[in-house]
């Protein structure tokens, strides 16, 4: 599953979408339309901010202040809506009036309203990206401590006669989740250095992340 899907199943379940229905009003139907929507928009335009350097590391920087471990419905019911203002104002930039007018107009809701559910969920979206980095971190340091043990186990396979393709596949896992390593280790404090190196070789991060989440 790809982190849009994951992130769209999280906020589009019963409880957030009650949440987000009971503190602006609108009906949970209007809200899971304006969700369906609402999310490519969302992560598309991080996804477009991080293909420069300093959009990336803003993003990190932002993903390590919003590590509420919080269930999203409850993170939502609790949401600090100038923090979520202030979130779109990143996302969207000088767009962002005509991304919740757009809303608006497909959804059927007032753009005052748009701009309200969105400020409320905003801050839980760069939660979950964050939970998302971290269970990505962790599943990237279990790779990596299990591939001395793999590699040896296929070297000594292809001595006796076998293991060639494991040993291949191990290494270019390898190789391909090195980049991804280092952009997990900055978002959790660390790797500073490595992240640098690997920003110059490859400045789309956030699309990294996505690829990897899938």
């Amino acid at each position: 599953m790809d982190l849009l899907n994951l992130l769209t199943e999280q906020f589009t379940s019963d409880s957030a979408v009650s949440s987000l229905a009971e503190k602006s009003g609108a009906s949970t139907d209007q809200i899971t339309a304006l969700l369906g929507q609402a999310m490519p928009e969302l992560l598309g335009s991080l996804t477009s901010n991080a293909s420069s350097q300093e959009g990336a590391q803003s993003l990190l920087s932002a993903l390590s202040q919003h590590d509420d471990t919080a269930d999203v419905a409850d993170q939502i019911l609790n949401a600090d809506t100038e923090d979520g203002e202030k979130i779109l104002g990143h996302i969207f930039g000088n767009n962002t009036n005509n991304v919740v007018s757009s809303l608006a107009g497909n959804s059927g809701l007032s753009s005052q309203l748009v701009g309200m559910i969105l400020k409320m969920l905003a801050p839980a979206l760069l939660s979950s990206l964050f939970s998302a980095t971290n269970t990505a971190a962790q599943q990237q340091q279990q790779q990596q401590q299990s591939l001395g043990g793999s590699l040896l186990s296929g070297l000594l396979g292809n001595a006796l006669g076998g293991g060639t393709q494991q040993v291949q596949q191990q290494q270019q896992q390898s190789l391909g989740g090195s980049l991804l390593s280092g952009l997990l280790g900055n978002a959790l404090g660390g790797g500073t250095q490595q992240v640098q190196q690997q920003q110059q070789q490859s400045p789309d991060l956030l699309s990294l992340l996505l690829s990897a989440m899938q």
